[in-house]
């Protein structure tokens, strides 16, 4: 066996480390080529990104530039780096890794982790014992099936690879299919499961039973039944060992389900995502006001139809005092109401993306004010159609004391719009900053960015067009839009 074969068997019999991957990439630099080099390259930054998600499990991914020496926060300007090697070599770098072949019903996924494939798919889950050996022996930790009959599930539960951590399934499986998974001791390794139609005969199976004890992360997909999978839940044991909660597009149509839901203790959820549920603003208010998530530092509420008194009732509330990153894109008028509460103590990151209201800045203004008091860190507005009032809006605030990134990408900003955000005080600490994709504010808007006192500490400017005096001015830290576009 030649070095690198031990070295990548070595990554095979601990996929959980990180020692024998960077052992790995320090081969590649010393003995590979250029191709290797790059690989290398990718391996140490998505094994860094891995370990910065396992200290912070609240983290951001957006774009900063370079790595500061921040007292605070220094891990999401690292992190954003990172994740601008790993976004820029991705494709490039599956196409370099030839996975080991193991059955002609399974491919090797196309996500890479830690800079290399570990998950397979599976579009004939009929695998023969052997098929299923292999598995285990290439230390596979992610199965995506695209069914699960059930008599191919007894065969699969008896021969279930112990290093798979995640469970991805495409077509609804049923209880008895999942129950008939259950009887292998090993799925007790399984750490997440994702459905990606919806099936609560199949959630119940696994809320209920101990088999599943090893489950922290569950992802919903399409369907209906909402209501009937958060009332489980929120009366299971899955509750108390849960970390990430995500249903996406599952109808909730009454408050049964979120009333359950509130008013139960979820002591480890860290993470709560119901993106497209429409579960609208009292339901939003009653989760703001709820003492059950003390530990919930992500929420995703975007597509949910709550406005402006939802928005209002998170970001002020007193009780979800850990909550850091939260995403309110796509829901509409942003009609908020002054708050004179103080906002959530925790907050660092804030998605607002794709909503109404904010051209103007008259209905806004009390959003703004809120936010400039909060220790928000990244602000994203892309999406947004911003007049040169609704840029006052936010200009007139001050305060803003650990504003680091802001978005106003496809904001349609005109020429008076960019002058106003350009004479803002509360940019003196921006260090990344998207104007891109369009904002037509010319070079009137261009020369006042170029010309800004309060760009000093600017890391990336990314603007829709280069000019003389943005070049002059920033140097290589201008991107335009076409190099975001062809990831440069």
């Amino acid at each position: 066996m030649s070095d690198r074969d031990a070295l990548y068997a070595a990554i095979l019999a601990h996929p959980d480390e990180d020692t024998p991957r960077l052992a790995y990439a320090d081969w590649l630099d010393e003995h590979g080529n250029a191709k290797d080099k790059k690989h290398a390259e990718f391996i140490r930054a998505q094994c860094e990104l891995a370990h910065l998600d396992r200290e912070d499990a609240a983290g951001t991914l957006f774009v900063l530039g370079d790595a500061l020496d921040w007292r605070h926060d220094s891990s999401t300007v690292r992190r954003l780096q990172l994740q601008k090697v790993v976004e820029r070599q991705h494709e490039k770098m599956r196409d370099l890794i030839t996975p080991l072949q193991i059955d002609p019903s399974i491919v090797w996924g196309k996500r890479l982790v830690r800079g290399f494939p570990t998950c397979v798919a599976v579009y004939d889950f009929a695998l023969s014992e052997s098929a299923l050996m292999a598995l285990a022996a290439a230390s596979v930790q992610e199965i995506h099936a695209f069914s699960l009959p059930e008599k191919v599930a007894a065969v699969v539960g008896a021969h279930w690879p112990s290093s798979v951590r995640h469970l991805r399934i495409s077509s609804p499986p049923t209880a008895a299919a999942i129950e008939m998974l259950a009887k292998a001791d090993r799925v007790r390794g399984v750490s997440s499961v994702r459905f990606d139609q919806t099936e609560t005969d199949a959630v119940t199976a696994i809320a209920r039973s101990e088999a599943w004890s090893g489950v922290e992360g569950l992802s919903i997909y399409a369907g209906s039944g909402g209501d009937q999978i958060l009332s489980t839940l929120a009366g299971s044991p899955l509750r108390e060992r849960l970390t990430t909660l995500h249903l996406a597009d599952v109808r909730v149509t009454t408050s049964a389900g979120l009333r359950a839901m509130t008013r139960t203790t979820w002591p480890r959820l860290r993470t709560l995502r119901l993106p497209q549920t429409r579960i609208g603003d009292d339901a939003v208010v009653a989760l703001a006001k709820s003492k059950g998530f003390p530990q919930l530092q992500t929420l995703d509420l975007s597509g949910t139809r709550v406005s402006g008194t939802g928005v209002g009732a998170v970001l002020s509330s007193p009780t979800l005092a850990q909550l850091r990153d939260v995403n309110f894109s796509n829901n509409g008028d942003m009609t908020i109401e002054p708050i004179s509460a103080p906002p959530a103590p925790a907050l660092r990151t804030v998605t607002l993306t794709g909503n109404t209201g904010f051209a103007s800045g008259k209905w806004t203004a009390p959003l703004y004010d809120l936010l400039s008091r909060s220790t928000v860190v990244f602000l994203n507005l892309s999406h947004i159609t911003f007049e040169t009032p609704g840029v006052k809006a936010i200009t007139q605030t001050s305060g803003w004391p650990q504003l680091r990134a802001l978005s106003l990408s496809s904001c349609n900003m005109p020429p008076g719009a960019a002058i106003a955000l350009a004479e803002w005080p509360g940019l003196a600490k921006v260090e990344w900053l998207g104007l891109h994709d369009p904002n037509p504010f010319g070079r009137r808007g261009g020369k006042a960015i170029a010309n800004s006192r309060y760009l000093g500490r600017i890391r990336e400017l990314v603007v829709p067009k280069e000019t003389q005096e943005l070049r002059k001015r920033f140097g290589r830290k201008l991107t335009t839009e076409d190099r975001v576009r062809d990831g440069d």
